[in-house]
């Protein structure tokens, strides 16, 4: 198995320790050729390789023994990383477009920290956001391409026509399924948002553009009431990260409209055109020809960028035919955006902020882990033998269940704490009161209440069977009878909303094929045995190189990294992993 290897690119993340203590952490434990492990390395690998639990193949550190076993990996990895370097794997081309790409995003990551770091919260806004937060509006929504279109459903609503008519004129999910689009708003920074949360029941809203995809929104208020909000303290930190991201994100977009007005940028419309008043193939061969759009300085953006596959989207089409101009307008403010972030990259590989010290480690953790992953995949993996059809079909049939899609339930309960209290409960959701009020009042499971009850289970799930069981036995629509649960810590009410059966599977299928075949590759490469050639492989790699343990130190880093658990406290032992069922939903 790669459990060695895997457990060695953990390692890979070293920082600077200072000293403490009676030991210097900047000692000598080992040398290999020309790199140096210091017994700060050591309690630094060790403490984030155990940092979420203690795999059982690492050592617990109570003898110098045990330190010279967790030595002996970092040799190792230290001999791989020198083995890439002697045979010139970072001058590769895949290993520079890499590095190149992590360097991009560490600067653009550096420029948005340094042109954001000034940005204030203050509790006043904090608490003037809580106090928004306290309500929420049951609305129902019509959904609109273009804001042509919107805007005349608007005026026909605003002249008298019903909603409810208007909706299924425009809006297929109304007409299609006979049933409102109904949801939840909350108050939000989203343009119109604010706005909306001001209006009474009955009343319609503006047109909203939608943040996430193109398109627009109307809404109408149903209900307004009280919305159940966490105490002010414990909400602070989420609404604060909240308003700062909102504000960074403003920053960065004006940052970003100077830039583009720095710069000598033009787009060529009659270009952009093409994909309006052009056929599917005129829009194909533009893609492929890389038609230029726009100009900036002395680069460009060319058509594929529009559409990367060739094809232009369905939405995209139902716009183009409900109005030209606003298509072209998306396709506008698709090229500025870009020409945008291309400016913005350009701007932060120009400052290099990837070069300062605190990005240093991080640039040679990608390094060290390509270098191994590299040589594992090219030198290894080769020896492995491929398994046959006949192998990979054994292990489908023995496994047959793990490819099949299980039932499922999707359903709303309440937990209370003992029988009278369900039965009473009970009684009043199948009399008609509203089942999400109930679940407020006396549900005592926090995790689903803060779904209003929501609960998706898949079947043989392990923590919740008596639930899974009690549903899937109901019809649609269902409220069971109080079901008590597994662990006998109280009792269920519980409303079936969807239910689906098991699917099975056929190892004729193509991605299914694929995926047992993945399955057992995986199997095999963790397989004891491969396991053991692994080490071996690893092992005639450090044998090459020339090495030296400074035995005299042992004792130093032992009391060193026993000082360091003793500081952050037991952590869990973790065993093997073992593929199980997929199981629940929340």
């Amino acid at each position: 198995m790669r459990k060695l290897l895997i457990t060695i690119c953990i390692f890979i993340t070293l920082l600077s320790l200072t000293g403490c203590n009676d030991y210097d952490l900047k000692k000598p434990l080992a040398k290999i050729e020309n790199r140096v492990i210091t017994i700060g390395d050591f309690v630094e690998y060790y403490m984030r390789a155990t940092k979420n639990g203690r795999p059982v193949s690492i050592p617990e550190m109570n003898t110098k023994n045990d330190v010279k076993e967790f030595l002996h990996t970092l040799l190792i990895k230290d001999a791989l990383v020198i083995e890439a370097e002697n045979r010139g794997l970072y001058e590769r081309e895949d290993f520079i477009q890499k590095l190149n790409r992590k360097q991009s995003n560490i600067a653009i990551e550096d420029l948005e920290k340094t042109i954001t770091a000034g940005i204030e919260v203050t509790d006043e806004e904090c608490m003037d956001f809580y106090r928004h937060i306290s309500k929420e509006l049951v609305v129902n929504a019509i959904s609109f391409n273009t804001k042509k279109v919107a805007q005349e459903a608007l005026e026909r609503i605003r002249n008298g026509e019903e909603f409810d008519k208007i909706a299924r004129e425009y809006d297929p999910y109304w007409s299609e399924t006979g049933k409102a689009k109904e949801g939840v708003l909350t108050y939000s920074f989203h343009e119109g948002i604010a706005e909306t949360m001001e209006l009474k029941e009955g009343q319609v809203s503006e047109i909203i553009k939608v943040p996430t995809e193109p398109g627009y929104v109307i809404f109408k208020v149903i209900e307004v009431k009280p919305r159940e909000v966490e105490p002010y303290e414990e909400t602070k930190k989420g609404i604060k990260r909240y308003i700062e991201g909102y504000k960074k994100r403003k920053v960065i977009e004006e940052y970003q409209n100077r830039l583009l007005e720095e710069y000598d940028f033009e787009i060529y419309e009659d270009n952009v055109r093409i994909a309006i008043d052009g056929t599917d193939e005129d829009i194909r061969k533009a893609t492929e020809e890389k038609v230029i759009l726009a100009k900036i300085d002395d680069e460009y953006l060319t058509f594929d960028m529009l559409f990367p596959t060739g094809e232009p989207s369905e939405l995209f089409n139902k716009v183009k035919e409900e109005s030209k101009e606003e298509a072209f307008e998306s396709l506008l403010e698709i090229i500025r955006k870009g020409a945008k972030n291309k400016l913005f990259k350009k701007r932060a590989l120009e400052l290099k902020g990837y070069e300062k010290p605190e990005y240093q480690k991080e640039l040679k953790d990608l390094k060290e882990e390509w270098a191994i992953d590299t040589l594992y995949e090219e030198d290894f993996r080769p020896t492995i033998e491929e398994p046959t059809d006949e192998e990979i079909r054994e292990y489908y049939y023995k496994n047959k269940e793990w490819y099949d899609d299980p039932a499922e339930v999707t359903t709303y309960i309440i937990k209370v704490e003992n029988e009278d209290i369900a039965n009473e409960v009970y009684e009043k959701a199948v009399g008609g009161e509203d089942f999400n009020e109930l679940v407020k009042k006396y549900s005592i499971d926090e995790p689903s209440k803060k779904h209003n009850g929501l609960m998706i289970l898949l079947e043989d799930d392990e923590d919740y069977p008596e639930i899974f069981k009690s549903a899937f036995e109901s019809e649609i629509g269902d409220i069971t009878p109080p079901v008590e649960a597994s662990d006998s810590s109280g009792y269920y009410i519980i409303k079936l909303v969807n239910k689906k059966p098991r699917k099975e599977h056929s190892i004729e299928e193509d991605n299914i094929y694929r995926k047992v075949k993945r399955d057992l590759i995986h199997e095999i490469e963790t397989s004891e045995d491969v396991d053991a050639k692994c080490r071996e492989w690893m092992e005639s790699i450090l044998n090459k190189y020339e090495y030296e343990i400074y035995k005299e130190n042992l004792d130093e880093t032992l009391r060193a990294v026993r000082d360091k658990i003793k500081e952050r406290g037991p952590v869990p032992v973790i065993e093997p992993t073992k593929k199980k069922k997929r199981k629940i939903l929340y």
